[in-house]
């Protein structure tokens, strides 16, 4: 039997959750929980008597039980029922999910005062999937939409239900593949078609765009390196490479830029700038000749993209004097005569992070040798410490013994 009490409502839209009293971070604290519950009409140690779903057609009942982590006969938590919601809004069967929390009152209480509460699921099931429809586009056939959704497991299935989230992730997945190619300007959007019977038809309308590969790469800012030096670091987007055409090094993505960005960083740390960064592309639609081809020849102009790479290299630094520490010095007494450190360190060459931890690897090779040769034990971790002086741009290396405990890992 139900009571004039407000039932306790949570609804899911998405991610949101509507009523404070679900939401609540404080959802754990017995105080916070034994009000809550009392402004409801039941008590904080309340059990849930039944659980009941609410709209559902297709979806089997015990289907969506098997996704709740409460059951009857357990302890009433909101916290708990806040994660069945959301994990219910998440299984991509549900347009809406919200439940209702019902007090209900038996003849006998039990003996601790605790009432009974009913959870009742309500739910909006998506229609489902009877036909699926790709559009528009020259570039992509059928057999190559359906293996590249097939490979990343996108490809809608007749008779599911027609998840938004899942048409979104392959219409980008089509998206995607035409700017992988050279489309930058490629969409693909989806289209839907209600029908009888809570059924849908989903349409993917497909624009490729033109095609506009790199003409020219720039940088801006004060790279204090010559413009093709910093070209040869680009591997990913080399409109000037050989055969850039037929190995996609004309095509501008901003994840092939992202790589090159970070060959173009480590270039710079490694050659006397340790303070480099470069910045975000910028990309501009130009329009500029076609390929090269014989002066008397005709060359077309054609739109392209022009990308421009802003690099602030920073301060030149030198390599000083490098420094061992005295624990680190008594060690390397036993070592074999000869050269400890890499020519690259020695004074005056330029500043390199990968020659500074190529010789810290070094070390720590030939002092775990040395050991075993000696059958000795103890610890050989060692910390390489880079210091740069701005007046006199000497940046200088220290080697040490690294007192930090190794980390292990035990099985």
């Amino acid at each position: 039997m139900k009571c004039g009490c407000a039932p306790l409502v949570v609804s899911f839209l998405g991610l949101l959750v509507a009523v404070p009293a679900i939401a609540s971070p404080q959802a754990d604290d017995p105080a916070v929980a034994e009000d809550a519950a009392a402004s409801f009409g039941f008590s904080a140690h309340a059990v849930i008597d039944e659980i009941k779903f609410v709209g559902l057609h297709r979806i089997p009942v015990a289907t969506a039980m098997s996704r709740l982590s409460s059951h009857p006969g357990e302890e009433f938590h909101q916290a708990q029922i806040a994660t069945d919601v959301h994990v219910l809004s998440q299984s991509g069967w549900f347009q809406e999910v919200f439940v209702e929390a019902v007090p209900v009152f038996r003849q006998r209480d039990s003996p601790d005062g605790s009432r009974s509460v009913q959870l009742q699921f309500h739910v909006t099931e998506y229609p489902y999937l009877s036909a699926v429809t790709f559009t528009g586009s020259r570039l992509l056939s059928r057999q190559q939409i359906k293996k590249l959704l097939d490979d990343n497991h996108l490809f809608p299935q007749l008779g599911t239900p027609a998840d938004p989230v899942q048409l979104h992730r392959a219409a980008l997945a089509l998206r995607s593949e035409l700017v992988s190619s050279g489309h930058p300007e490629a969409q693909a959007a989806i289209k839907q078609q209600a029908l009888p019977g809570q059924r849908t038809k989903i349409e993917f309308q497909i624009s490729d765009g033109p095609r506009l590969p790199v003409t020219h790469i720039s940088f801006s800012g004060d790279p204090q390196v010559s413009a093709n030096l910093l070209r040869k670091q680009m591997r990913h987007v080399a409109p000037d490479a050989w055969f850039a055409g037929l190995r996609n090094k004309n095509v501008y993505t901003p994840e092939k830029c992202d790589q090159d960005r970070v060959n173009l960083l480590d270039y710079l740390q490694n050659h006397g700038f340790p303070q480099a960064s470069v910045g975000a592309p910028h990309v501009t639609l130009v329009n500029a000749f076609s390929s090269p081809s014989s002066p008397w020849h005709f060359r077309p102009v054609q739109p392209g993209l022009s990308v421009a790479l802003p690099i602030d290299s920073g301060p030149f630094y030198a390599f000083g004097p490098p420094e061992i520490g005295a624990p680190l010095q008594q060690r390397l007494t036993s070592l074999m005569k000869g050269n400890l450190l890499s020519p690259d360190l020695n004074r005056g060459r330029p500043f390199s992070e990968h020659a500074v931890e190529s010789s810290r690897r070094d070390l720590e090779i030939r002092l775990h040798r040395n050991a075993r040769r000696r059958k000795g034990t103890g610890d050989y971790r060692l910390r390489a410490t880079s210091t740069f002086d701005y007046t006199t741009h000497i940046a200088t290396v220290k080697f040490d013994l690294d007192p930090t405990p190794p980390y292990t890992v035990h099985r």
